[in-house]
């Protein structure tokens, strides 16, 4: 999209972005794989993100990272993210959720929400403008928005 929106481009080449990943990986150069725009509107069904590791959708191994910015006000009634605590650690890549083809050398997803007292889950509110940053191993989803427009 920042190819096509100039709005875009300056934000992602010029925000404080690309210096807050610099600092969380430890070194001096960061490249940007790409960007992608959520929008969880409550009029349409409301739905839970399924639980996913970011990595296994994309073609780059070694230190990746996912930065997620808040547009809105977020919270658990607006659709925030939760994330299974430690799960990087595991060095597990799940098979991609949707319409995509499927990759066997993947593990299939475990039911994370029955597995729910297993399992350390975080979420935070957040406001327009903070960023959560995390490992593109890490196992989360997403609340479904309730909150009516």
């Amino acid at each position: 999209m920042w190819q096509r929106e100039p709005t875009l481009a300056d934000f992602c080449f010029n925000s404080p972005l690309a210096e807050i990943a610099s600092q969380l990986l430890c070194t001096t150069k960061v490249n940007l794989l790409y960007h992608q725009i959520f929008v969880k509107d409550s009029s349409e069904i409301a739905e839970r993100t399924d639980w996913h590791n970011d990595l296994a959708y994309w073609p780059v191994r070694g230190s990746t990272m996912s930065l997620w910015l808040a547009l809105d006000e977020v919270d658990e009634e607006r659709g925030a993210l939760e994330f299974i605590r430690g799960s990087h650690d595991w060095n597990r890549w799940f098979d991609i959720v949707g319409p995509v083809e499927r990759n066997s050398d993947f593990e299939p997803l475990p039911k994370f929400d029955v597995e729910r007292d297993k399992h350390e889950m975080l979420s935070w509110q957040m406001q327009p403008g903070d960023v959560v940053g995390f490992h593109a191993l890490t196992v989360h989803g997403a609340y479904a928005n309730r909150k009516p427009n």
